[in-house]
């Protein structure tokens, strides 16, 4: 046995934001639908992030809020021009959150990256990250 990558991560929304979350990602960030299924209320599409993972966008009418506090704190996108995106997110009114900024993580080698945390078009938190 072998876990050989994280397959996805689902971000479940109601009817009414999903066709603005698809586009988020798919238009905005350029991700690419690789699958979709079910119609009406309970859609969903897998966008693939080109490193054999994807993001599941699902329409639910009984999708719940973003929680303000869990276990789940935010989706890091690996990117090669973190301050673009920033650019971007800004450009078409999403709120940057953190950054553009550059880190230098105290680990073990130094791991020197640039971030910028953005709210995305359901409320979830996305982080652009570029290793220096």
């Amino acid at each position: 046995m072998k876990i050989t990558g994280i397959h996805h991560i689902a971000i479940k929304v109601k009817p009414d934001l999903f066709q603005k979350v698809v586009s988020f990602y798919t238009e905005l960030l350029n991700l690419k639908i690789v699958r979709s299924w079910g119609e009406g209320e309970y859609r969903a599409v897998m966008a693939s992030t080109g490193d054999n993972s994807c993001l599941e966008i699902m329409s639910d009418p009984e999708a719940g809020e973003v929680p303000s506090e869990g276990s789940l704190r935010h989706i890091a996108l690996s990117c090669r021009d973190c301050e673009g995106y920033a650019s971007l997110m800004k450009e078409k009114g999403f709120e940057i959150i953190i950054g553009p900024k550059e880190v230098a993580i105290p680990s073990v080698p130094p791991y020197n990256v640039k971030i910028c945390f953005v709210k995305g078009a359901a409320g979830e938190i996305i982080e652009f990250f570029e290793e220096m």
